[in-house]
């Protein structure tokens, strides 16, 4: 139950971070693959670096995080 809440949490926060680019882009058509992209990342690191791992997969399918040593 907490692997789904965390998902929905981290779209959410993937949704608010795009949203964010979007507007740093002035609202400019063209780039929302861009920033969900560049959302994506950033979200997945940040919860790979609250988890206490070191880094993560950026291939857009699915999380794996590496453990630190």
């Amino acid at each position: 139950m907490g692997d789904t809440r965390s998902s929905e949490q981290m779209r959410t926060d993937i949704e608010r971070r795009a949203y964010q680019l979007y507007l740093q882009r002035e609202k400019a058509n063209g780039g929302a693959l861009e920033d969900w992209i560049q959302a994506e990342k950033e979200v997945k690191e940040d919860f790979a670096r609250s988890k206490g791992l070191e880094s993560v997969s950026h291939d857009h399918t699915s999380l794996r995080a590496v453990p630190r040593r």
